[in-house]
């Protein structure tokens, strides 16, 4: 009877151990919640990013993440989840048009340097450095340093990661941005994660009934160059509005949330999507907090959490600074979770 129980209780043990796993597949890592069916997958080698999410629903596992892990040449929106570091959207020095442009010019201590729009982080191979899982999360740790090449784009050294960690059915994506004590003069920087979902998410739903719903106490007002001016106008997109309000290819910046922004997503046959993110030290507003992006119909949204603005090198508005030596952490937080159809 004691040898019984010692063996329930073992197995019990070892059943415990696998909720959470993290595996290498080739030049992806695979992080898995078995018990509340989360699967995120990593690529080390393109930028580092998120780019795929699996939700397992109703028994069967639904990609949330458009293109998920598919990095085939294809005409339009690439998707997944890149990062825009050390800037989001386009910089623009004065008489400088984002049209057929991919960079643009800004200048540090009276040098000239080149920052193509979005930054250069999703470009670059990252390095693995931790792929564990445990009883409590399923984890792994990224890095990304400096090098010579990109001094020549931006005049700073540093050290970026970004901890993926797995837990209660939850994907937080930790990044920490230093600066070096090297440094002459504080480094500064816009950061945004361009996550883009499939829409629906659910088969045989429709993309005209999804709905999302954020309390942003603004949008930012642009120029004609499509750029933040520093004024706001009142926040089009309050309680629950169709992803269809939001227009096509024309990104709507917001910000002015009193607590940490958070945005929620649903899938009326019965999915919903909930995000939010942190810092540990937020820019003066106004600044953008989430840039909403994409074409619901064509099948994509990108909901993108921000810390800046576009053109931030210019505007100031927006920008985390680091004097040297410091550093500086931001975190989302991802959740899907089944609902009942409404």
């Amino acid at each position: 009877m004691m040898l019984r129980i010692a063996l329930l209780l073992l197995a019990a043990s070892a059943s415990a151990q696998q909720r959470y796993t993290a595996e290498r597949r080739d030049s992806l890592i695979v992080l898995t919640d078995h018990e509340d069916g989360v699967q995120a997958t990593l690529a080390p080698s393109q930028g580092g990013e998120l780019c795929g999410l699996r939700f397992r629903h109703n028994g069967q596992w639904i990609e949330l993440l458009y293109k998920a892990c598919d990095y085939t040449a294809s005409e339009g929106w690439r998707g997944k989840a890149p990062l825009l570091w050390p800037a989001t959207g386009a910089t623009l020095a004065p008489g400088e048009r984002a049209a057929g442009q991919r960079a643009g010019r800004y200048q540090v201590r009276g040098t000239d340097y080149s920052m193509p729009f979005h930054g250069f982080a999703q470009n670059m191979p990252w390095k693995a450095d931790i792929v564990t899982a445990g009883r409590n999360e399923a984890r792994a740790l990224l890095s990304l340093n400096s090098t010579p090449e990109t001094r020549k784009l931006y005049p700073f050294d540093w050290l970026l990661s970004v901890e993926y960690r797995l837990r209660d059915g939850r994907l937080f994506l930790v990044y920490n941005a230093g600066a070096s004590q090297q440094n002459q003069g504080n480094m500064f920087f816009s950061i945004g994660n361009h996550i883009t979902f499939r829409t629906p998410f659910l088969p045989g739903s429709g993309a005209a009934a999804m709905t999302m719903e954020t309390p942003a106490g603004f949008q930012l007002a642009k120029d004609d160059r499509n750029l933040p001016t520093g004024k706001t106008v009142p926040n089009p997109y309050t309680g629950r509005v169709p992803l269809s309000r939001v227009p096509t290819g024309a990104a709507q910046s917001l910000g002015g949330y009193t607590s940490d922004p958070v945005i929620v997503l649903d899938d009326p046959n019965g999915l919903r999507l909930r995000m939010k993110h942190s810092a540990e030290r937020w820019p003066a507003q106004p600044l953008v907090q989430f840039n909403l992006w994409g074409d619901a119909k064509a099948g994509y949204f990108s909901p993108e959490p921000w810390v800046g603005a576009q053109n931030s090198f210019h505007s100031r508005i927006g920008l985390v600074e680091l004097k040297p030596g410091q550093a500086w952490r931001w975190t989302i937080e991802i959740q899907p979770s089944a609902t009942a159809r409404m």
